[in-house]
């Protein structure tokens, strides 16, 4: 997106190896956390979620992407014409053992180990 400097976070107990050599190539800027980490540091509770931070450094978007991932343009646009584009549901895997229990009391999605 013209006038953006993307970051991505990756899981770091997964093997992501290739998808990270091939993001690199494209540009991207790759960091590897774990959800313990994003849940205490940066207060993510759930993924995949897009977050615009403004040149000072204030979060001025933080939720979904859309159904398909595919609104962060459309969100990003309206961001740029000063406008205050409507929170979008996170819709994917919660993080955090405690947010897992309550969106997952049963263990089907999320099995303990």
């Amino acid at each position: 997106m013209p006038g953006a400097a993307e970051e991505l976070f990756i899981s770091d107990t997964e093997d992501a190896s290739a998808p990270v050599a091939e993001l690199t190539s494209r540009g991207y800027s790759v960091r590897f956390v774990n959800a313990k980490e994003l849940a205490d540091r940066y207060g993510v509770r759930g993924v995949p979620l897009f977050i615009a931070v403004s040149p000072e450094g204030r979060i001025v978007y933080a939720g979904g992407a859309g159904f398909r991932g595919d609104q962060d343009t459309v969100i990003w646009d309206q961001l740029r014409r000063s406008e205050n584009p409507s929170r979008l549901p996170v819709l994917g895997c919660a993080l955090g053992s405690t947010l897992r229990g309550l969106a997952d009391p049963f263990g089907w999605k999320y099995i303990k180990k």
